[in-house]
């Protein structure tokens, strides 16, 4: 795959670069049947994440209201075709469609609550300030609310560049300057030094969940995995927790490293902990998935007590659009590497096998336990890839060192969240894995900025404190590799493709189905 050069600056260096008006010249053309992506004039959420100075106040809402009527009036227009989220009949029989719930509260101070949340979870996780014309005009006709979450890779670009900027003024403005919290800030369950003969004494709590009620029949939060026991959610808790700790140590002063007591072994190193793992008898094994990302997790009781899903994703605009004018529209996706460690017949007692993923997520980056909470099984899934033994091993070592260089650099920058949108999101942090290990990429969007994150791996490869180079070799070169989708590129439309997370007729969304076609043609 060709490296891609044409990244734009980091927002913390200055203004974000414009949206592109063309498309590369290295793109291959589409067929007549479709046609390629172009950048439309600035409207709406396009001006309110568009090129320039980040705006402060409420200069953002000022700046689109000029734009914004024509948007508000297709949202307060009656569908006249099935909305984005509309379900399938019968396709997933444990999901309720998000338009039959939303049109039963049209006009309801529950419904406006529920979209006011919404505007507020876009802010916080894509970056996007939704004006208040927008807002006014999906309390009209709440069942048009998908249109706000429909963006395009450059809208959620410049939505995390606003963030950004905003959380760096506030920084510089405060009476006290400060710096972002530490970014790995996840509760930690395990002892400074922790001695796996002792696994069984340590007392793990497992999280019942944070389902509340958002309005009449409609719920948000996870719920617990019932498939899963305590004790196989404790397994992976713990490993997480270890290896998370582990590739958080580099750099740290001795004293406050983590330290694992295994096997009469003592590690405060994640290599040589796996090492150990495997001498022991562990296999490691690895896939790299993608399904929707489940930013709402919106929920709602059955009449027999029992929790549905209400699907609701953030739907990206590819650009890609065929003969009649239909534009491919997708879920976003997450992306994971899991990595799944098997203890051997003759390993240690007691054992520690368990599932952990690697992704930047929000706010945090690195490892977690798999399966402890419930995944709606309308986000689907697709494996994209899968890794042995030894590869497994190297990918888990690059997943905990690109881990600590994106905090490192986030810190650095300060950056809120782990630079999240900015440093990358799940899937940027899951497509340099997957570039390392197997030269290509599959995940859509992406949103990577090499030059944050390579000068900090150029502090590294220079510090002779550091003993991981060869590993920030292999980073460096993957990052350089990957595309990016700050503006349309040649691998776009086939990695939108690749990342849907259905075979072909099992997509819950019609439009889907629709963008399948599209792209498949691009």
């Amino acid at each position: 795959m060709p490296a891609i050069t044409n990244r734009p600056s980091p927002v913390v260096s200055g203004t974000p670069t414009s949206t592109p008006t063309s498309t590369p010249t290295s793109a291959t053309p589409p067929p007549t049947t479709t046609t390629a992506p172009t950048t439309t004039p600035a409207t709406g959420l396009d001006v309110a994440t568009g090129a320039g100075p980040a705006p402060t106040g409420g200069a953002i809402n000022t700046a689109v209201s000029g734009g914004i009527n024509a948007i508000a009036t297709r949202l307060a227009t009656p569908m006249t075709k099935p909305a984005l989220l509309e379900l399938r009949p019968g396709v997933f029989p444990d999901a309720v469609s998000l338009t039959t719930i939303l049109k039963g509260m049209a006009g309801s101070p529950q419904a406006d609550a529920m979209i006011d949340g919404l505007a507020k979870e876009m802010k916080a996780t894509l970056g996007v300030e939704v004006p208040p014309a927008l807002i006014a005009a999906a309390r009209a006709n709440p069942e048009r609310v998908v249109d706000m979450l429909c963006l395009s890779p450059q809208q959620m670009r410049g939505g995390f560049d606003v963030m950004h900027k905003h959380n760096q003024l506030r920084m510089a403005a405060a009476p006290t300057p400060s710096t972002p919290a530490p970014a790995n800030s996840k509760s930690k369950q395990l002892p400074q030094t922790f001695q796996t003969s002792k696994y069984d004494s340590v007392d793990v709590k497992r999280s019942a969940g944070d389902l509340k009620q958002i309005a009449p029949g409609l719920s948000r939060g996870d719920v617990p995995n019932a498939s899963m026991s305590d004790a196989a959610v404790k397994k992976n808790v713990v490993l997480a927790e270890i290896i998370d700790r582990l590739s958080d140590n580099a750099g740290k002063p001795k004293a406050d490293r983590f330290v694992v007591e295994h096997n009469g072994g003592r590690f405060t190193s994640l290599p040589h902990f796996i090492e150990a793992l495997r001498k022991d008898g562990y296999t490691v094994e690895a896939k790299i998935t993608h399904r929707v990302a489940d930013f709402f997790a919106l929920k709602t009781q059955a009449p027999d007590g029992s929790i549905l899903d209400v699907p609701m994703a953030a739907m990206v605009k590819t650009g890609f659009k065929d003969a009649a004018g239909n534009e491919a529209v997708v879920p976003s996706v997450h992306s994971e590497v899991v990595f799944s460690i098997r203890a051997g017949q003759h390993s240690a007692d007691p054992k520690l096998d368990g599932d952990v993923k690697f992704y930047q997520g929000v706010p945090n980056t690195g490892f977690f336990p798999c399966d402890a909470m419930r995944t709606s099984t309308w986000a689907g899934t697709v494996t994209v890839a899968t890794l042995g033994d030894d590869d497994a091993t190297k990918a888990l070592t690059l997943a905990g060192v690109l881990s600590d260089v994106i905090q490192d650099a986030s810190i650095q920058h300060q950056l809120a969240m782990s630079g999240y949108g900015v440093t990358g999101v799940c899937n940027d942090s899951v497509a340099i894995i997957q570039q390392a290990m197997t030269g290509t990429v599959t995940a859509y969007p992406l949103f990577m900025r090499d030059d944050v994150l390579l000068p900090e791996i150029g502090k590294r490869l220079v510090d002779t404190n550091r003993t991981d180079d060869a590993a920030l070799k292999v980073l460096k070169a993957a990052i350089e590799q990957a595309p990016s989708d700050d503006k349309p590129n040649a691998t776009s439309a086939k990695r939108a493709l690749a990342s849907i997370p259905w075979a072909a007729g099992q997509a819950p969304f019609a439009s889907t189905e629709t963008a399948r076609s599209i792209l498949a043609n691009s």
